[in-house]
């Protein structure tokens, strides 16, 4: 028996042990909490839109309170809580406490959002001054939106880091595949099951799911275990000041041509797929399909494209993320191309949705192949010991540039109503044109960074450099 246990196979992590059955707790552990995440991260896309379309409020407005606030707070909160994480030393490790201090509070900001409106009319009534009710109510909403994404910044910007901390890393590859898997499900479900009643059961949607997170988080939280990490003897032996600090993180991070393109890549994406995610229901409104068909499409496409994350994981692994993620650029930017067919009337007619959701489910293969490349790509060109530093580094550039593209996306949008008169929901019809500019300027960029990392060793001999 003895003999047994010795011999049967470990993987390690730093400090970490695992077993067979170990690293099946690991990952069940890791994949529900995911699960779980996914169903948080879909409310607010997808029913805020629809609480402020109700309220009347603008593209710009919209843009401003989806995209420019969590990128504001991104920028602010991401670099500070991982730096500080990364240098953490505590029995719970370095990434679960800020798990498992902020959920509560997460869990707890959803339930008011889902109340929002009840909560509004109460409180208008308490302001001791004159106040316009969509005035109030574009600042009540921008409250508690700003305080949801201020909490959820500090699990959102350690839950992926603990991969990289926890995880085996020749397995690396094959778990983001299944974490991907249990994303498209997560979010397919959602789509199929859960948001077709967004209209009629908008609260007590958002009530059930801050249930469900907060259980799961916290259970999470509990039952994965981190390592003991090394200390960071120069910063005990001369603790560096905050000016130290700020300049040590920027000179760390910005000194490569290779981290600066990866970064810029990462925000050209992003700017592309933002305001994508933010008005594809209003686009799809402006066909005339109502939620339910929009949930079936959508979910169709995501439940079909997990299951590509089989073989795209292996394809991660076989071929290196960098080579995968460009072919998920160009694939995304043709697709993009034939959803721009539709403004103009090409596909048209007794077959639009089924036509409409085929093309759907091409943009998000291409958005599949892209994602199936992003985790695995940061943890093989990053540092591991300063990973989240140069995670938070990559966010905080995209915030800076995503602050400004919600508010451009959405004054985009306007003037393109206002210049051509469109109606009925139309101009969200033409998304796919801003799509198609960052998507070039996506490729450029980690093309830029093939190069580089081509030269610095590529597959055999590439070590992330530091100065």
């Amino acid at each position: 028996m003895i003999k047994n246990i010795q011999n049967s196979k470990t993987y390690r992590c730093g400090t970490l042990v695992y077993t067979k059955m170990g690293l099946i707790s690991l990952f069940s552990w890791l994949l529900w909490g995911d699960f779980c995440y996914i169903l948080m991260e879909k409310v607010v896309p997808t029913l805020v839109p629809l609480k402020l379309k109700e309220m009347g409020f603008s593209a710009t407005v919209m843009g401003a309170m989806m995209v420019t606030i969590p990128s504001v707070l991104n920028f602010t909160i991401t670099p500070m809580v991982s730096y500080q994480s990364d240098r953490c030393r505590s029995h719970w490790g370095r990434r679960i406490p800020y798990i498992l201090a902020s959920t509560p509070f997460v869990a707890l900001l959803l339930v008011m959002i889902g109340y929002s409106k009840p909560l509004g009319e109460l409180l208008i009534g308490l302001i001791p001054f004159e106040l316009s009710s969509t005035t109030f109510f574009v600042v009540w909403m921008g409250f508690l939106l700003t305080f949801f994404q201020f909490f959820n910044m500090f699990v959102s910007s350690v839950f992926y880091y603990l991969f990289n901390d926890v995880v085996p890393p020749e397995l690396i590859g094959r778990f983001t595949s299944l974490f991907r898997m249990i994303s498209y499900f997560a979010s397919g479900l959602y789509n199929l099951y859960i948001f077709k009643h967004a209209e009629t059961h908008m609260t007590e949607i958002f009530v059930g799911i801050s249930i469900i997170y907060l259980i799961s988080f916290i259970m999470m939280g509990l039952k994965v275990k981190e390592g003991q990490y090394p200390e960071i003897i120069s910063e005990i032996e001369n603790p560096p000041r905050f000016l130290e600090k700020v300049q040590s993180y920027f000179k760390d991070c910005f000194f490569h041509p290779i981290y600066r393109n990866v970064y810029a890549g990462h925000v050209t994406w992003y700017l592309g797929t933002m305001i994508n995610g933010a008005f594809l229901l209003l686009s799809a409104q402006s066909f005339g399909f109502n939620l339910e068909q929009y949930g079936k499409i959508s979910a169709t496409s995501e439940i079909f494209c997990a299951f590509l994350f089989i073989p795209l994981g292996w394809a991660v692994d076989r071929f290196h993320p960098i080579r995968i993620m460009m072919i998920g650029t160009v694939w995304y930017f043709l697709s993009m191309t034939m959803r721009l067919l539709f403004f103009f009337g090409i596909f048209s007619g007794n077959h639009l949705f089924v036509l409409w959701g085929f093309v759907f489910m091409l943009v998000d293969i291409g958005g599949a192949i892209y994602n199936a490349a992003e985790f695995p790509i940061l943890m093989k060109l990053f540092p591991k010991k300063f990973y989240g530093q140069f995670c938070s580094a990559m966010s905080m550039v995209r915030a800076i540039f995503l602050s400004v593209g919600g508010i451009l996306a959405g004054l985009f949008l306007d003037y393109i109503q206002r210049t051509f008169q469109l109606e009925g929901g139309r101009q969200y019809q033409l998304i796919p044109l801003w799509s198609m500019l960052f998507s070039v300027l996506n490729f450029v960029f980690i093309f830029r960074a093939y190069t580089l990392w081509k030269k610095l060793g590529g597959d055999h001999t590439y070590h992330p450099p530091l100065r």
